[in-house]
């Protein structure tokens, strides 16, 4: 190769080096990137040096000021009311009027409850003890109420 002679790297030895940490001379691994430190306990206290070096430097640090936050004007906190369902009526038009709503369903043959036989029974047997109630509360029952409409 042009009169360059070459070199067997096998037959080369690396160059005899100094360790970082202690000072001493070493001879590095013939393969591989040539290492700094003659042993792997001077390579750890390398490293724990530097750790303790930059955890200082942390400490030493002051903090970096936070950003400005635009300031967001307070909303006041309104407590959540749950939703009360309407009780029942306490008068005799509420009722009245609640009665008239259930009929009307009753007559519309489309209304869920119409489309729902199953539990006309219990519905049939609710007014029956509405009627029986009425009876005992009415004075004369209602054979006095079927004579005076």
């Amino acid at each position: 190769m042009d009169g360059v002679p070459s070199v067997d790297r096998a037959d080369t030895e690396p160059a005899a080096r100094t360790c970082a940490e202690c000072g001493q001379p070493f001879q590095p691994r013939r393969r591989g990137r040539p290492s700094i430190y003659c042993r792997p306990a001077c390579r750890q206290r390398a490293w724990a040096l530097r750790q303790a070096e930059s955890a200082r430097i942390a400490e030493s640090r002051e903090p970096e000021p936070l950003p400005a936050v635009p300031a967001v004007p307070a909303v006041p906190v309104v407590p959540a009311v749950p939703a009360v369902a309407p009780g029942p009526p306490t008068d005799v038009r509420g009722w009245a009027a609640l009665l008239k709503q259930l009929r009307a369903q009753l007559d519309d043959a489309g209304s869920e409850l119409v489309s729902r036989p199953w539990e006309h029974p219990r519905l049939y047997d609710g007014l029956g003890q509405v009627l029986t109630a009425l009876d005992g509360a009415t004075p004369g029952g209602l054979a006095w109420l079927d004579r005076h409409e």
